[in-house]
Order: C-alpha cells, then structure tokens, then sequence
C-alpha cells in the first residue's frame, strides 16, 4: 500500500516471529540480570573455605544470631505461619519499627541444625514441633536488636561450626535432596570424615530465580577445627 510516496509494508508471520523472538530474549535476560543482582544485594552467611575437597567443600562458618519462632501442627500451614511471623518481625513488628534486611541461605533440617546458616531454617523435633530461624545481619547484636512484637520470635546466638558442603543448581525436589545428601554422606566415608550431623538443605534463591543460575546445597556438620 502506497500514500504520498511513502511505503507501508505489511507484518507477515516471519516478521511477527522475529518480533516475539526479539522481545522474549529481552525478557529473559531481563529475568537472568534480575537474579544476579539481587544476589549481590542479600548478605551471605560469612563462612572461609577450610579445604576444596573432591566433590565438595569443607567451610569454617562464623558465630551467627538468629531470631526463631517454634510451632506445632499440620507442617505445612505450620511453615507458613512460621515464616510470616518472623518475617512480620524482620519488616518491622518490632519496637523500634525497623526493617531488618534478609540474608541467605535457606536451610531446612532438624532443630539442633537450626544453628547453621540462615536466614530460614525449619526443623522438626522429637515431639512433632518445627522451628523456623532467620538469620540475623552481622551488624545487630543481642543488644541492639528492637524487640519483637509477637512474644513467639526469640533469638539464639550460633557459636562458630565446621560444615561440608556440596553444591548443586536446578529446582530442589525431595528426590534430588535426598539423592545429593547421599552423595555428600557417601564422599565423606570416602575420605573418612565422621559427620556430625544429618545434612541439612541450603537454598539462596527465591523460588522465581532461574533455575540454572540457583544455588542450591547439601550442608553436613563435621568436628570442629
């Protein structure tokens, strides 16, 4: 179609699918460059990699304060609650109403494992209970963080611990957790390191992060160094 010599082409479909194309590759490196960088923003548990291990790594993690909260019933709606009372105290239903920035990793295991690296660990006890932790930054103290306003969070300083740790990406299963803590357990009888603990689950990315760029690990405690 042609108007005052100016020429207007018409989008065919091989036009229209480069367009789609185009933008779903701005989308996704989008959605890519998003996830590094909130990565750069979230405080890490601080740890020194004591030796690189065939397989995995053995880590000298530093003392750590985490608020808790300790809940029992149904264990899914129990984690839910879990999480948003200590997240209601870390946005500001607290004293002071001061937010408290979140850190990472998420860790799941049992209550004495609590003691690792956090922001959020849930644990199941002896008598069915489960705990949830976050981690607090290393810029508060027992002394200066503002009390909570539910009476259910309470906090716990973390001595320092040795941990081994095997690293993995991808979505977390059930499967693919017990399958990786296996191998962590059966590279230490290899090495002939005693572990200390059941491994606990690590996982540093939200659930909308892509898969290939999660971090995701196996935690086990050993002697301490």
């Amino acid at each position: 179609m042609q108007s005052k010599g100016v020429t207007v082409k018409r989008w065919n479909s091989r036009m229209w699918l480069a367009a789609i194309s185009g933008v779903a590759v701005v989308l996704f490196g989008l959605w890519c460059l998003n996830a590094l960088r909130s990565g750069r923003d979230t405080e890490m548990a601080k740890y020194a990699v004591l030796e690189a291990r065939d397989g995995y790594e053995i880590r000298q993690y530093a003392p750590q304060l985490v608020a808790e909260t300790l809940l029992s019933g149904d264990p899914a709606s129990e984690t839910r609650a879990a999480f948003s009372i200590l997240a209601g105290y870390i946005f500001g239903a607290n004293s002071a109403k001061t937010s408290i920035a979140m850190t990472a990793p998420v860790l799941m295991g049992k209550p004495e494992l609590i003691a690792m690296t956090a922001p959020v660990t849930t644990a199941t006890g002896g008598d069915g209970a489960r705990r949830m932790a976050f981690a607090m930054p290393a810029q508060w103290t027992m002394a200066t963080l503002p009390k909570p306003n539910d009476p259910r969070v309470t906090f716990r300083a973390v001595p320092a611990r040795t941990m081994a740790a095997l690293r993995y990406s991808w979505y977390m299963s059930p499967e693919r957790n017990q399958a990786k803590a296996a191998e962590l357990l059966a590279l230490l009888q290899r090495d002939g390191i005693t572990a200390q603990s059941e491994p606990v689950i690590a996982g540093y990315n939200p659930p909308f992060d892509p898969p290939f760029l999660m971090r995701n690990e196996v935690l086990v405690a050993l002697p301490n160094r």
